[in-house]
């Protein structure tokens, strides 16, 4: 919980992070437009208004398909994918 005197206010006691890494999941197709807009507001949000100046340096990685909707197949192959990803990135990122 971010509050006043800790996050917010005049004399805030967080401290400002050098990097902040967001892995979002979601169930539909990134290629559809309404999708691409749902990240752009979750980026604007959690970004630009949560994190705001409390980050040096801010990355948002999005996995898209990510439900059983899809060919049971696909899904799975896709999520051991996406885990070797992400553990690729955050040795990236660290390293960075």
């Amino acid at each position: 919980m971010w509050t006043y005197g800790f996050a917010y206010g005049n004399e805030k006691k967080i401290k400002i992070l050098d990097k902040i890494l967001f892995f979002v999941t979601m169930g539909r197709d990134f290629n559809e437009e309404l999708r691409q807009r749902q990240v752009e507001a979750m980026k604007e949000v959690m970004i630009g208004d949560r994190i705001n100046d409390r980050a040096n340096h801010t990355v948002m990685y999005v996995s898209d398909r990510m439900t059983k909707e899809y060919d049971p197949i696909e899904y799975q192959i896709k999520k051991e994918q996406r885990l070797r990803n992400i553990k690729e990135i955050i040795k990236k990122e660290l390293s960075d």
